[in-house]
C-alpha cells in the first residue's frame, strides 16, 4: 500500500492508498478505519503497538527500501500507519519489538519457530539462521504484535500465509 495525493485536483482531493491485496486505489481514511471497501483486506487485523524509537527506525527502514523493494515498503508503511505508539516499555510489554526473541508458528504448524527480530543492518547471528529481518514480509507481519495474535501476510512468493505469535522475550 502506498499513499499518494494529487495536488492538481485541488485541496478537496483526498489521499489514497493502494490496497495490498486487490491493488485498487481507495481513500486512505476509509482504508485505515475500515479496511479495503473493495476486497475487505485490512479488516480484523490485530492491533500493533510500537515504541517511538522503534517506529522511527522502521520509518527509516521504509525509506531505505523504497528503491530496493516497493512491495515491502507498502506492507511496512501500512503497519506503521495503523500502529499505536506507546510512550514507554511498559506499554509495549509482550509485543514483538526490535531485538526481541519471538516464538511463533506459521500456518498452524505444531512446531514453534524461534527468531530474534532485527533490522537488516544489525544482523548478529544471521549466519546461524536465528535472526529474522524486518526487511522480510514475515518480520513486518510480526513487528508490534502481542503474544497470541494471528496475522495474515503475503510471503515473497506471493502466497498468503498466517503467523501466530506465541511468545516474546525482550532483548537482554
Amino acid at each position: 500500500m502506498s499513499a499518494r495525493h494529487d495536488p492538481s485536483r485541488g485541496p478537496e482531493s483526498r489521499a489514497t492508498v493502494i490496497c495490498f491485496v486487490c491493488h485498487r486505489a481507495v481513500g486512505a481514511d476509509d482504508f485505515h478505519r475500515d479496511g479495503c471497501p473493495v476486497c475487505g483486506a485490512g479488516r480484523h487485523l490485530p492491533p500493533i503497538r510500537l515504541l517511538p524509537d522503534d517506529a522511527r527506525r522502521l520509518a527509516a527502514l521504509a525509506g531505505r527500501l523504497v528503491t530496493q523493494n516497493p512491495t515491502l515498503v507498502g506492507a511496512l508503511t501500512r503497519e506503521l500507519a495503523r500502529a499505536v505508539i506507546v510512550r514507554d516499555a511498559h506499554g509495549a510489554w509482550g509485543t514483538a519489538r526490535i531485538g526481541a526473541e519471538l516464538r511463533f508458528r506459521l500456518d498452524g504448524s505444531a512446531e514453534p519457530v524461534r527468531r530474534r527480530l532485527h533490522l537488516p543492518e544489525t544482523a548478529g547471528q544471521a549466519a546461524q539462521g536465528f535472526d529474522l529481518s524486518l526487511a522480510t514480509p514475515l518480520g513486518i507481519a510480526l513487528v508490534g504484535l502481542a503474544a497470541g495474535a494471528v496475522m495474515p501476510f503475503t510471503d515473497l512468493c506471493g502466497t498468503r500465509r498466517l503467523v501466530r505469535l506465541d511468545g516474546v522475550r525482550d532483548a537482554a
